[in-house]
């Protein structure tokens, strides 16, 4: 979505920085950790919260993502279509207004 510089290592080559240095495989294990917290609330809020409350949520978490990303792809990652987006916006936008 945005120029970045990625580095990728091959899982061999991850394998023995962690053998290598104990600092390295704690960095390993803590950022999974977050990764693992972060698949649990994306997941939970597919269950819990309809498709109203995921934006909201998403918009409390990250507004940021707003401008930097088009519509359609935050609804598609809140899992719904543009149009059902668009609705939710107008909504609570209306909401905001009375």
């Amino acid at each position: 979505m945005e120029d970045c510089t990625l580095v990728e290592i091959t899982a061999e080559a991850a394998f023995k920085l962690r053998q290598s240095n104990p600092k390295f495989s704690a960095l390993a294990v803590m950022m999974m950790e977050e990764e693992m917290v972060i698949y649990q609330d994306i997941i939970s809020y597919f269950v819990c919260l309809n498709a109203e409350q995921r934006y909201l949520k998403l918009l409390e978490a990250n507004d940021v993502l707003f401008q930097r990303f088009p519509q359609h792809q935050i609804a598609s990652f809140l899992g719904i279509k543009p149009e059902t987006l668009s609705r939710i916006r107008k909504k609570l936008t209306l909401h905001k207004l009375n």
